[in-house]
């Protein structure tokens, strides 16, 4: 199960260009491991990338989040 802290992404602005893992954690309220976990099974938003040079599109990210809350 994926481990959530409380989410920015309902309050915060929507965001242009790239994000890190680091940031797209704080975003969406999910632990950097959980978004690791979920590249390596194949989940979550889309990145690009490999390693420490992991990046996510913020309109991916945003896209996903809306997804994720369909019934």
């Amino acid at each position: 199960m994926a481990t959530r802290t409380k989410a920015k992404a309902e309050t915060a602005p929507v965001r242009e260009g790239y994000g890190t893992t680091a940031e797209v954690a704080e975003y969406t309220g999910f632990k950097v491991g959980t978004l690791r976990n979920w590249r390596w099974r194949g989940g979550g938003p889309e990145f690009t990338g490999r390693g420490a040079g992991v990046r996510y599109a913020w309109d991916d990210v945003e896209r996903w989040m809306r997804e994720r809350k369909r019934p």
